[in-house]
C-alpha cells in the first residue's frame, strides 16, 4: 500500500514563505466540533453534577477503608514484584503517595505497615519496590525508609520532582537516600510555587 505514495511520502513539510504558521490554539480550534448538538454541553455538565447526598463516614469506617485499601495495595504490589522477577528484573518503580512529616499521622502508620510488609516480601525474592521521590523531602523519606528496617522498599530517585514538588536539594537528597537508591531517572524542572 505504501508503494502508492512512495513519490510523496518522504517530501519535506511545506513551510510558507508568505504566511506565518498558525498558533496552536487557532490550529486546534479548526478541528473542534461544530455546535451541532444544541444543549450537549449543558447535558454533560448536568450529568457530572453531584446530586447524591454526601456520605459521611465514622472514624471507624474510615479506618476500615484505609485498612482494606492497604491490604489490596500490598497484595497487588506483591503480584507485580512476582511478575517483574519472571521478566528478569528486580526493580519495580511506583508512587505511594505523600509520606506525612508527622510520624503520628494515621496515614503514616498505614503506609509504614504496608511498606514494611512489601519490604519483607521484596527482600525474600531479592527484589526492590522503588518509590519515587518528590512529594516529600528526602529527609522525611529517609526517616520513613529507616523505620522499615529493610532495603526491599527502596528509592527511584527523581531529582526534578524533589525540586519541583518539595523544594529539596537533589545533591543533598542523594546523600540522604544513598542507602536506598536502586533506580533513577532524570527530567528537567523548576519549582513554580512553593507548596510545602
Amino acid at each position: 500500500m505504501m508503494d502508492k505514495y512512495k513519490d510523496i511520502i518522504n517530501l519535506p513539510h511545506h513551510v510558507s514563505q508568505n504566511h506565518k504558521p498558525m498558533d496552536k490554539i487557532n490550529r486546534a480550534a479548526q478541528f473542534a466540533p461544530f455546535a451541532a448538538l444544541v444543549g450537549y454541553e449543558e447535558a454533560i455538565k448536568e450529568k457530572g453534577r453531584t446530586v447524591d447526598k454526601k456520605i459521611i463516614l465514622t472514624n471507624e469506617e474510615k479506618d476500615k477503608v484505609i485498612y482494606l485499601s492497604s491490604q489490596i495495595f500490598e497484595e497487588k504490589s506483591k503480584r507485580i514484584l512476582d511478575l517483574a522477577k519472571e521478566l528478569e528484573t528486580n526493580v519495580v518503580t511506583t508512587h505511594i503517595g505523600v509520606v506525612p512529616g508527622d510520624k503520628n499521622h494515621d496515614r503514616y502508620k498505614v503506609m509504614q505497615e504496608a511498606c514494611h510488609e512489601l519490604a519483607e516480601y521484596a527482600d525474600s525474592i531479592d527484589a526492590h519496590f522503588a518509590i519515587e521521590t518528590g512529594p516529600e523531602t528526602s529527609a522525611v523519606l529517609k526517616e520513613f525508609l529507616d523505620s522499615l528496617g529493610s532495603t526491599g522498599v527502596g528509592v527511584n530517585l527523581d531529582p526534578a520532582n524533589l525540586v519541583m514538588c518539595a523544594g529539596d536539594d537533589p545533591v543533598n537528597a542523594v546523600h540522604n537516600l544513598k542507602d536506598y537508591i536502586v533506580h533513577t531517572h532524570a527530567k528537567d524542572g523548576i519549582m513554580l510555587e512553593r507548596t510545602l
